[in-house]
């Protein structure tokens, strides 16, 4: 049986390249493809993407017994588009807007000549933007699911990802991120006596029951039901 090739392009376009501002890897793997794994590693400086380039790929066509397989030219950017639109839309939260920092460029690429040049530093910009929007939908997600369940298996390593992307500090005291002690200072908690909720260990009141945990700071506090409203009126008079 004779293949047959199809060859889309000469020189540069023949040459994709992916482009990863993402601060995890990223494997791809498209069945039937030839190569069709495709590994990028993760991205500690956003100024400073991944850049992998891409050539051609090609996968077969069964015809019939007689003539056998086709094999079939598929060029680099068809290859990039596809790995790209399938990461970007397969991860939690993501949207037209909000996405994971992957996208590609025609031509060869390194992270310096995407800075010098215009129209790819405002892609870079503009993607940075993007995941920036995906990481903060993330964070929300996980802060939403922890208060439900408290459960540190209802939250995915990608949203700890985002969330130490966004928070490095853990400024916030998300009880869920795992972060570098060393770097960080995380709120001691305690296990509330009538719920068994995890709570601040400076907390007066448990935030779920409403079971009061320090009776002595509660007796000196003041709270807006105990006011005597008609004479705050009174004096406002």
């Amino acid at each position: 049986m004779k293949e047959m090739n199809f060859t889309v392009g000469e020189g540069k376009g023949i040459i994709s390249t992916l482009v990863s501002i993402v601060p995890f890897p990223i494997r791809e793997f498209k069945p039937g493809l030839f190569p069709g794994t495709f590994h990028i590693e993760p991205c500690f400086d956003e100024n400073n993407p991944v850049c992998i380039p891409i050539g051609e790929s090609f996968h077969f066509v069964y015809i019939d017994a007689e003539r056998g397989n086709l094999r079939v030219l598929d060029p680099s950017y068809d290859v990039c588009r596809a790995i790209v639109s399938d990461y970007n839309s397969a991860q939690l939260e993501s949207g037209p807007t909000r996405h994971p920092g992957l996208f590609w460029l025609p031509g060869e690429w390194t992270a310096e000549l995407i800075r010098k040049d215009k129209e790819a530093s405002a892609k870079l910009e503009e993607i940075k933007k993007i995941q920036a929007e995906w990481f903060i939908s993330l964070v929300r997600l996980g802060d939403d699911d922890w208060e439900r369940s408290r459960q540190h298996q209802t939250i995915s390593d990608t949203q700890r990802y985002a969330a130490r992307s966004i928070d490095p500090t853990n400024k916030q005291n998300r009880q869920w991120i795992f972060v570098d002690p060393k770097n960080s200072v995380i709120a001691e908690t305690s296990i509330c006596p009538a719920c068994g909720s995890d709570v601040l260990k400076t907390a007066v009141v448990c935030r779920y029951c409403k079971f009061v945990l320090d009776e002595d700071k509660y007796s000196q506090m003041k709270f807006a039901a105990d006011i005597d409203l008609k004479a705050v009126v009174n004096r406002a008079r």
